[in-house]
């Protein structure tokens, strides 16, 4: 009986140690989290899926098409209504000018001198265009059935190969595309045998799943830090995570690994953005924490900032990031918030 009591005593003192340090992390978390602020809300009814900004103008791909930004008067100068679209989902610069534009009905390039051009499927992979890459003056769009590589030819642009399962990717789904000086990152996404495909310029083909450490098979972002590291947000619904990654002889390798035992705000990491003085992690349903950088981008010793709808965004879920000036935009689920950079001094 004695025994008994002394083993229940014991049990008694680490639930209590246990309870204790969750409430200390929960607190540690809480000791940095952002007061709430006042920061200007556009398109608060719109959901935003894509931001570009070309230096003097920003694109806003919302759910209703493409709208044009003055970013000093936060004013709309025109919208792009000749592209047959709903929901746009990726803008990016072709470096001369125009831009690329990923939507439902597929890609399209507007071009500097006003023409436009259009891939469809047959063309490019079936389904809506979730995320364009520039590397080279090669384009690469993904869609969940494939990606397509671009190239341009006597100043037209032409399809020059799909990429798929049959031709090394490790999903036809390609949810995010990540150029590096050596290769090419696919993140997949809806595909539980799903995660990176890395092909090196040299065509080696790497891959990286749950079963060698992904944190989820879904991949919903991957940025590259100013100190070279690369880093990649996954999961779905209640979960997910987030890996940090470096290339080592070619392939991917994962040397870290984060979740909110360490400081996530969720479990699902929706957005990653990085530039010299932060990197940004915008989850599913809890918001966004930014790590602001000291030196380097060391997870511990960076200061922590939470922001959430509770501390003045228009929404938990921000789904992409620019900085114009020095200025932050974050597009939401619903709505567009702009945040100063003074804001995280």
């Amino acid at each position: 009986m004695k025994k008994l009591n002394i083993i229940v005593n014991i049990i008694f003192a680490l639930m209590v140690v246990s309870i204790l340090s969750y409430g200390i992390k929960k607190e540690k978390k809480r000791e940095y989290k952002a007061s709430s602020y006042h920061f200007q809300i556009l398109e608060d009814k719109s959901e935003i899926s894509a931001l570009y900004s070309d230096g003097r103008h920003v694109y806003v791909g919302t759910n209703e098409g493409l709208k044009v930004y003055d970013p000093i008067t936060k004013t709309i100068v025109s919208e792009i209504k000749s592209i047959k679209m709903i929901y746009t989902a990726s803008i990016v610069g072709d470096g001369v000018g125009g831009v690329w534009i990923g939507h439902e009905e597929g890609l399209t390039h507007l071009q500097s001198n006003g023409s436009k051009v259009s891939f469809q499927y047959p063309q490019v992979p079936k389904g809506r265009v979730n995320t364009i890459a520039l590397k080279n003056h090669e384009i690469y769009c993904g869609t969940y059935n494939g990606a397509a590589k671009l190239v341009e030819k006597k100043g037209n642009w032409e399809v020059e190969n799909v990429l798929n399962k049959k031709t090394g990717l490790l999903s036809d789904s390609v949810n995010v595309i990540l150029p590096t000086e050596q290769g090419l990152l696919f993140g997949s996404y809806l595909d539980s045998q799903g995660g990176i495909t890395y092909i090196s310029d040299d065509g080696d083909i790497s891959y990286l799943g749950k079963n060698t450490g992904l944190t989820h098979p879904y991949v919903t972002s991957i940025v590259r830090d100013t100190d070279g590291k690369i880093w990649i947000g996954t999961g779905y619904m209640k979960e997910g995570g987030l890996v940090q990654v470096i290339l080592n002889d070619g392939k991917p390798q994962i040397i870290n690994k984060y979740s909110v035992e360490d400081g996530l705000p969720g479990e699902k990491v929706r957005y990653l953005f990085v530039d010299d003085y932060s990197l940004w992690v915008t989850t599913e349903y809890d918001g966004v924490l930014i790590k602001r950088r000291n030196h380097k981008f060391d997870w511990m010793d960076s200061k922590n900032i939470y922001l959430s709808k509770e501390t003045g965004l228009s929404d938990n879920e921000i789904k992409c990031i620019i900085k114009v000036n020095k200025e932050y935009w974050l597009g939401g689920k619903y709505g567009l918030t702009i945040v100063p950079e003074d804001m995280m001094k």
